[in-house]
């Protein structure tokens, strides 16, 4: 079976599996586990799966795990991201946060500093900071509820974000495209994000290395409209050298 074939293979059991494992495939197509491994790398840069420890899932751009898994995922990272992020602020800054299990993390360290101004939809977020030893001043946007993340979203959020202008842009998101940019799974998320972004002098990103070289749904940016990316572990080509290109600085954790 020459490559081409064994990759289309490939490609129809997980579109049966949903998720393949090198092993299993190696026994299947009766071909060494090493020869999986490049089939897999090269479908992955075509965008046709996403590579995880031991074999590969789908790419699915509408769904993220809800927010209760989402919590324990990456929890080591995420913490990591947090702390790096975290001295890239001083007192006297503003902040736009938005919501997520990262910025989450984030806040909590953030908590330990005193002196800045903090504007969030996400009552976690609010929560961190206000109970933290630091001194911080923290606005709750008002909106229509949701109790799953917790967070306030719809128009009006995004009408009192229009109405205010902060240093930074501190956000979370769902995935990063070498081609196309910032991506998030919720409408209504990706929405306030943008919104956030157009009222900031400067944005930085916060995602785990599971966002990176992904799609998902929405879109909220291009690459060039973010400053920073902080992550746990350097991004692979082709998204490193368009980060690159786009003048994105990249801090690993």
């Amino acid at each position: 079976m020459i490559p081409e074939e064994r990759r289309r293979r490939i490609l129809a059991l997980m579109a049966e599996r949903d998720r393949i494992t090198v092993n299993g495939l190696a026994d299947e197509l009766r071909v060494s586990r090493e020869t999986i491994r490049r089939d897999l790398h090269a479908l992955e840069e075509r965008r046709l799966l996403r590579k995880v420890h031991g074999g590969a899932v789908t790419l699915q751009t509408a769904t993220e795990n809800d927010i209760s898994q989402r919590v324990w995922q990456q929890r080591l990272e995420k913490q990591r991201i947090a702390e790096r992020a975290a001295g890239l602020f001083q007192p006297g800054d503003s902040l736009f946060i938005d919501a997520g299990t990262t910025t989450a993390t984030f806040a909590g360290e953030l908590a330990k500093l005193s002196g800045l101004t903090v504007i969030t939809n996400a009552h976690e977020v609010a929560a961190r900071l206000w109970h933290g030893p630091g001194k911080n001043r923290i606005f709750l946007l008002g909106g229509e509820y949701r109790g799953d993340v917790p967070e306030t979203v719809g128009p009006r959020v995004i009408e009192q974000i229009a109405g205010l202008r902060a240093d930074h842009a501190v956000l979370t998101i769902g995935a990063v495209d070498a081609t196309d940019g910032f991506f998030d799974f919720n409408d209504e998320e990706a929405s306030i994000a943008t919104a956030m972004i157009r009222q900031a002098r400067s944005t930085t990103v916060l995602a785990d290395h599971t966002k990176l070289g992904r799609l998902a749904l929405v879109k909220v940016c291009d690459l060039r409209a973010v400053a920073r990316l902080v992550t746990d572990r350097p991004p692979a080509e082709p998204l490193r050298g368009a980060l690159r290109a786009a003048g994105v600085e990249v801090l690993v954790a």
